[in-house]
């Protein structure tokens, strides 16, 4: 199935706004769109696994799906299957879908009356299928990936240059 992504800055905000919500856990929230339909899945995307209604995917109460196009948004409805929520649109050359569950209950990890602390990685990847050439080499796909790390109470630690661990400089 090909999978449409959305803009990178899109996914970014929508998975930070799920973050802001309560703890992160390692559940990701992600749009598959076909030829015929766009579906909601909330599972582990890396592990292809997809939550199911009895089950997790019913911790989703309402959620929301938008289109975004040059002409501005159009609100879209979800319907719940076994294994996802069914989009009613699809998002065309330049436009994208987002979703959000506002309703997702939310809660805080603490460690007595500290909050957990820990590092956080969003990762974003998308294949193109389409052919291409680069430095005077064919290739059949296309693959790309870029991630955002977050960092919840640490401060992080700057790592040596390697002339430093080699003793060439202070």
């Amino acid at each position: 199935m090909n999978r449409k992504i959305l803009p990178a800055f899109q996914t970014i905000a929508f998975i930070s706004s799920l973050l802001l919500c309560g703890y992160a856990q390692a559940h990701q929230v992600w749009i598959e769109q076909d030829a015929k339909e766009a579906k909601l899945y909330f599972g582990y995307y890396g592990g292809n696994l997809r939550e199911a209604s009895p089950g997790l995917l019913d911790k989703f109460v309402k959620p929301t799906a938008m289109r975004l196009t040059a002409r501005g948004t159009e609100p879209l409805t979800l319907t719940k299957t076994a294994g996802a929520f069914v989009i009613s649109g699809r998002a065309g050359s330049g436009e994208a879908l987002v979703a959000e569950e506002a309703s997702y209950p939310s809660f805080e990890r603490k460690e007595g009356d500290k909050a957990l602390r820990g590092t956080y990685v969003l990762q974003l990847s998308h294949s193109d299928k389409t052919p291409g050439e680069r430095a005077g080499e064919k290739y059949d796909t296309a693959s790309y990936v870029t991630s955002l790390t977050l960092m919840q109470g640490l401060v992080p630690r700057r790592r040596p240059h390697a002339a430093e661990q080699a003793g060439l400089i202070g």
